[in-house]
């Protein structure tokens, strides 16, 4: 039992080491950031689906766009240089065509937003609404004629259907 936990251990131990060693020399790449990785074919991707490449242009096949030359781009990201393709997250666009487009750089901050928007649309029918309506406008006009006839005995129950069709409305 002791000699099987040891060779355990020192199996654990060795896969450790080669791992490591692989992420020292650069051989795997985990975190996502910019390592450039040599090659001397051109690629070409597909615009919509920037994970799709190909060594010769033609069709995207999941899209139909036409495939486009990927450029290179330097370690640094400002200078393209020859051979050298930049596999980043995020997206890349080479200082000329950033001054002809207009690209605006600005630090993140917090801010409030505010503007109008103007539009145009169609107001639905809600018969309950309507109805509502139709009862409040109703109560008010029979408040208004017991008011006319000065009937004190009908005063207080149109007076109250005037407040529940009211409420009934603001809910709705």
């Amino acid at each position: 039992m002791e000699k099987s936990k040891a060779s355990t251990v020192i199996l654990i131990i060795a896969v450790f080491i080669v791992a490591a060693g692989a992420l020292l020399n650069g051989h795997y790449h985990f975190l996502g950031g910019s390592t450039p990785a040599k090659t001397t074919k051109e690629l070409y991707y597909c615009p919509m689906h920037p994970n799709f490449t190909s060594d010769k242009p033609r069709e995207c096949p999941i899209c139909g766009m036409s495939l486009v030359k990927r450029e290179t781009a330097g370690p640094t990201g400002d200078k393209p240089s020859q051979g050298t393709i930049m596999t980043q997250t995020g997206v890349y666009i080479n200082p000329a065509k950033q001054q002809l487009i207009g690209v605006k750089k600005q630090k993140v901050e917090v801010r409030k937003l505010s503007g109008k928007i103007l539009t145009v649309g169609k107001v639905a029918y809600d018969p309950d609404l309507y109805v509502a309506q139709d009862e409040y406008l109703q109560s008010v006009k029979t408040n208004k004629n017991v008011a006319e006839n000065d009937s004190n005995y009908a005063a207080e129950q149109p007076e109250s259907f005037t407040k529940t069709a009211r409420r009934k409305l603001l809910l709705l």
